[in-house]
């Protein structure tokens, strides 16, 4: 669940919030017993476009992200 958006962070770009869950990360299912796989998953180099399943509201909507460098 996303507890902090970073204002001008590519997830803001992405116009993610608060409160929605990620749940794919690249087609890979990360809730539950799956949840060990979002970490490696998401740790990739910055300008790497990373696409979400992102489940707001009880629909899943696709966004893709282009990761940031580290801060």
């Amino acid at each position: 669940v996303i507890a902090f958006v970073r204002p001008g962070s590519p997830a803001a770009a992405a116009e993610l919030q608060v409160g929605q869950e990620i749940v794919t990360v690249d087609g890979q299912d990360v809730r539950g017993e799956n949840s060990v796989r979002y970490d490696k998953l998401t740790r990739v180099k910055a300008g790497t476009k990373v696409k979400l399943g992102v489940l707001d509201g009880g629909e899943t909507r696709a966004v893709t992200v282009t990761a940031g460098p580290p801060v």
